[in-house]
């Protein structure tokens, strides 16, 4: 069974209905790995954490918070890794005490969403029993994908801080049409599977049910293993979680997982390895029911791709299918994983790439959705099993 680990190009809604059902979008008989971690930039802490996995361990999708005042040096540690993708970590909650947070417009502006002090309320709950305004959840959530292009983050996917932005249906929608407007996919929209899912494992055992659950893994697929990190510091030590389902230790809990990314089991051979650079993506026709192309327009609503998908965001996840993070698990074997550049390479019709990276009007890798194999940089395809 061979094993990619993928960049990711976005994936998030709540929703059962707008989440796409598992299954092999790839039809081959490979399983690829979004290894995503969330809330960098709510803290120096968090930031640490980021630093740290990005020059000693594994990840390949960093989802920002950018209504916190970390923002610029979580902005400045992503620049020196473009290998990465990154996207908004839509918030519209502050779950933790005494440290609070709030919008990025001003708070006049968006007044259903924020308590008398201007921070945005503890938990969904709460956010709802104030019956926040759809227009006002829209120019917010618009504001922070705004922020984040501005400071220069290249975004390419947008999720959801504990799923607040999309608590409804309504407010899914309008969720769904900054995506649109941005050309940006959500995250878990293309029947990504879930990976191990460590968030409520006690702290010393994160790094071997991680590993023993990847070993299981047997399904050819797309998985996403979702983390959360710090390094541990009085900073982050005193925080409460709002929310009863919060660890109550949460610096230990999140500590852990930074260490459980940076482990060294993690590069061992056997386990999640270098990217196979091997592999086309698939047509378009073969991810969406309705068969339909991408010459012929927009997508009709179907089981696997959501109504309101836009175009450019379907081109997005298709790149992202050929372009696997370049910063791999093994660090024995990365000068020999880089995804190779031509100077003859364009991209492949309007797509634009993923993570941080240049935009559609910049000269790109290659995204050739012709059939057949792709060798790795150092001339053949190479295989990533379990063992």
């Amino acid at each position: 069974m061979r094993i990619i680990l993928l960049a990711m190009a976005f994936t998030s809604v709540a929703f059962a209905e707008t989440t796409a059902p598992a299954r092999n979008l790839y039809g081959d008989d490979k399983i690829r790995l979004i290894v995503r971690a969330d809330d960098f930039g709510f803290s120096h802490a968090s930031n640490m954490a980021l630093e740290k996995i990005l020059d000693e361990g594994t990840i390949t999708a960093a989802s920002v918070i950018v209504n916190t005042g970390w923002l610029d040096e979580t902005v400045e540690i992503l620049k020196k890794h473009p290998e990465v993708s990154v996207g908004v970590h839509v918030c519209l909650n502050s779950e933790w005490v005494p440290y609070k947070w709030g919008p990025v417009l001003p708070a006049k502006e968006v007044p259903s969403l924020v308590d008398e002090w201007g921070h945005f309320f503890g938990t969904r709950k709460d956010m709802m029993a104030h019956q926040p305004n759809l227009d006002e959840v829209e120019n917010e959530i618009r504001a922070q994908v705004d922020l984040a292009i501005r400071k220069g983050l290249k975004i390419s996917y947008m999720d959801h801080h504990m799923s607040a932005a999309v608590t409804t249906p309504h407010m899914r929608d309008r969720f769904v049409k900054v995506a649109n407007e941005h050309g940006l996919g959500i995250s878990r929209w293309f029947g990504e599977m879930p990976g191990p899912l460590v968030y409520s494992i006690e702290p010393a055992k994160k790094t071997d049910f991680l590993i023993s659950g990847l070993e299981k893994i047997t399904q050819p697929g797309l998985y996403l293993i979702v983390c959360h990190t710090v390094i541990k510091s009085p900073e982050v030590e005193v925080l409460k979680d709002l929310n009863a389902s919060g660890p109550k230790n949460m610096a230990d809990y999140r500590q852990a997982e930074c260490d459980m990314l940076c482990s060294p089991r993690l590069k061992r051979p056997g386990h999640v390895r270098a990217p196979d650079m091997g592999g086309t993506p698939m047509p378009l026709e073969n991810a969406c029911s309705n068969n339909r192309s991408i010459k012929t327009g927009p997508f009709v609503p179907s089981a696997t791709c959501p109504k309101s998908l836009h175009r450019c965001a379907a081109q997005r996840f298709l790149r992202a299918c050929r372009v696997a993070s370049t910063r791999t698990c093994c660090a024995r074997e990365r000068s020999t994983t880089r995804i190779s550049t031509s100077t003859n390479s364009k991209p492949s019709g309007s797509a634009t790439p993923i993570g941080n990276t240049e935009r559609a009007s910049t000269p790109t890798r290659s995204c050739s959705t012709t059939s057949g194999s792709t060798s790795s940089p150092t001339g053949s395809t190479r295989s990533r099993r379990f063992t």
